[in-house]
């Protein structure tokens, strides 16, 4: 009966979306758009554990592209008679293309990650079996984890360093032109923190044995809160949540009990416990990173009430979808022939690997005018044309997948780029049953990465997670979980033979 119900919610946005656009009706449009995610997100419950990530990203979704549209619309904040729905625009044709781009981007994630569902086993990698040497699944958690533990010491150098700039100088200075004072081999190891941290929680640790390395990453969360940036700190609370809910249905199935001999056959994840913990923190840190957006902006905190702080949450964090009407109204001006959809790989390797590396052309650095015109990242080129002067000062708008799939391909882009993320999506959730530790590690690096593409590149997920820190990581963490094992075998055939 509930699938049936969601089928019917279904038809009814695919019959008002078809109505918005026969009469040009930006509220029946946005009421289609409500009714669409409304439907994805009771998909996603259905099978809640098996669709955590698929959730999520609606949630990040929501957050970023349609928060700010929902609280001017249906609350009242911030409401400017001269704009529809919170937006930066008041052009009924181009609020009408960021409702539709919404609109056919979350059913096509919706089709593409359904198609997975209904169509190919979830558990055919589980019936992988990598067979590693005696002792070495053991070597590589013990050598991550204390990677970790000494790559985090790095990390929080870095973000203790960036927090005293931030306050010296402001952080937008700081965002736009900090570069850190440690040496060059402190910095590339405090890239490698996540790698390592990862790489640990790949092996399916005891619960009690992640808590130390769970409470350090939120710490480097809450010092990258600190200082100025949000992203990271929501980011890594979530991704720590979608690993608890995806261990939580690994253990009740049993699935690794062959392969990681020592996980206990009952290791509850998500319990009550946790599931009020969440509830109750929600609001608490929505207010919060609220408080910290206030704080880098140079406002005081005055008059700063819960439901207006929750509001300005929302209203704050959705103005990425003002990027989508961007694209359409600046693109005659927009630099032609980039392909800013694969533009973060483009530039990796045009500016960082050929251009520096092999002619010994220096990399973009912060916000440039040359950066903004001649480089391939939607958000700085976006950014510059909207605002010039606070470009250079070091504001940006941001990017969104959205963005730059229509101005790449129209929004056949958008169907099939968001085509792609559902099959992903419904993939990444699979891969994590793998026995494979090296695709769990990946999994995890490339999803908490995607959940921030809705306002940010769509390929920014590859280069993050395959960049040259990350790569040398890998290396240094399976040559060293080797090292250590042949320590253990050792040490096990001396207590053997005496």
């Amino acid at each position: 009966m509930g699938i049936v119900l969601r089928n019917l919610i279904l038809i009814l946005s695919l019959g008002l979306f078809i109505i918005g656009l026969l009469f040009s009706d930006p509220y029946v449009l946005l009421i289609s758009v409500l009714i669409i995610i409304l439907q994805n997100f009771w998909y996603g419950f259905e099978k809640f554990y098996e669709r955590i990530i698929f959730i999520t990203f609606n949630a990040t979704f929501f957050i970023f592209l349609l928060g700010r549209i929902i609280v001017s619309e249906y609350f009242n904040y911030n409401v400017n008679n001269s704009n529809l729905f919170g937006l930066a625009f008041f052009d009924a044709e181009v609020v009408n293309h960021i409702l539709i781009s919404l609109y056919i981007s979350l059913l096509s994630l919706f089709i593409g990650f359904h198609f997975v569902q209904k169509f190919f086993s979830q558990n055919s990698t589980v019936k992988e079996k990598i067979k590693y040497k005696t002792g070495y699944l053991e070597a590589f958690r013990i050598f991550s984890k204390y990677f970790f533990y000494f790559t985090v010491i790095f990390r929080l150098m870095y973000l203790y360093e960036a927090i005293s700039v931030s306050n010296t100088e402001g952080y937008y200075e700081t965002f736009a032109t900090f570069q850190s004072q440690m040496p060059l081999i402190f910095i590339i190891l405090s890239n490698m923190y996540d790698v390592a941290f990862f790489a640990f929680l790949a092996t399916k640790p005891r619960k009690k044995e992640s808590v130390l390395p769970i409470g350090l990453y939120i710490i480097e969360g809450i010092f990258s809160l600190l200082s100025g940036r949000r992203s990271g700190f929501m980011l890594n609370l979530l991704i720590i949540f979608i690993y608890f809910c995806l261990r939580n249905k690994d253990n009740k199935e049993n699935i690794y009990k062959s392969a990681f001999k020592w996980l206990p056959k009952k290791d509850k994840w998500v319990g009550k416990k946790e599931i009020i913990a969440t509830i109750l923190a929600l609001p608490l840190i929505m207010v919060l990173l609220n408080m910290i957006g206030y704080l880098r902006a140079g406002s005081e905190l005055t008059n700063v009430s819960l439901i207006n702080s929750l509001y300005e949450f929302f209203y704050s964090q959705g103005i990425s979808v003002n990027v989508i009407g961007f694209a359409k109204t600046l693109a005659d001006t927009i630099p032609e022939g980039k392909l800013y959809s694969i533009g973060p790989i483009i530039e990796f390797f045009d500016n960082k690997i050929i251009g520096h590396y092999i002619f010994g052309q220096p990399i973009f650095i912060g916000q440039t005018v040359e950066r903004a015109l001649n480089g391939y990242l939607f958000s700085h080129t976006i950014s510059y044309l909207i605002m010039p002067r606070l470009y250079l000062m070091g504001i940006g708008y941001g990017s969104s997948y959205i963005a730059e799939l229509y101005t790449d391909f129209g929004y056949i882009g958008i169907i099939i780029g968001s085509i792609i993320y559902g099959i992903l999506i419904s993939k990444f959730t699979s891969w994590f049953y793998s026995n494979n530790i090296l695709i769990v590690l990946l999994i995890l690096l490339m999803t908490r990465a995607l959940l921030f593409t809705p306002r940010a590149g769509y390929t920014s997920f590859l280069v993050s997670t395959f960049s040259l820190p990350k790569i040398a990581a890998l290396i240094i963490i399976f040559i060293g979980a080797y090292i250590v094992r042949e320590i253990i075998i050792k040490k096990r055939e001396r207590r053997e033979f005496f």
